[in-house]
């Protein structure tokens, strides 16, 4: 006996769907690629985190088909065990800005923002077993953490108490 999978579902109705025998189908644009199996997508309604069981050559702003077992994880929702293919290029969605945002995490969790605040910290962080570089912002009360290429000279292109304004998918823990 097999998943028995919805034709095609929006991200938004993930969370009706039982999550132990039902497969989905999710199409939406390449948000964020963490590593080959990993990224983050959304279609109109909303992001989805997709777990691949095979390496793709998905890339930002590809428009892809993707099938596999839902799962809740913080405010959206993870499929795994999920196969893709790519059906052309996508549209990316405008990243939301965070001065505009309230303070309510499930609006940026997942989702492209836009975020400047003023570089306080550089660290490494490692995430999902890579290590990145990191440079923490300081926006009003709230602090975001820039993950960018391990080998990027923080000090040099970000000194400490420069403003910066990064682009990127939000991962709120």
């Amino acid at each position: 006996a097999g998943l028995n999978f919805v034709e095609r579902t929006m991200a938004s109705e993930l969370l009706r769907y039982g999550f132990v025998d039902r497969g989905v189908r999710v199409q939406g644009t390449v948000l964020h690629v963490v590593h080959p199996r990993h990224f983050f997508m959304a279609d109109e309604t909303g992001p989805v985190v997709v777990h691949l069981e095979q390496p793709s050559t998905f890339q930002r702003g590809d428009l892809v088909s993707v099938w596999g077992v839902p799962r809740a994880a913080k405010l959206h929702v993870h499929i795994g065990a999920a196969e893709g293919v790519r059906l052309g290029s996508g549209v990316l969605p405008e990243p939301k800005s965070i001065e505009r945002v309230e303070d309510s995490s499930s609006e940026v969790d997942g989702r492209r923002i836009r975020v400047a605040g003023k570089v306080v910290s550089h660290t490494r962080n490692t995430w999902n077993s890579v290590t990145y570089a990191s440079l923490v912002l300081q926006l009003r009360d709230r602090t975001f953490n820039a993950l960018l290429p391990l080998d990027t000279d923080l000090d040099k292109l970000f000194p400490l108490g420069t403003e910066a304004e990064f682009v990127g998918v939000c991962e709120v823990d």
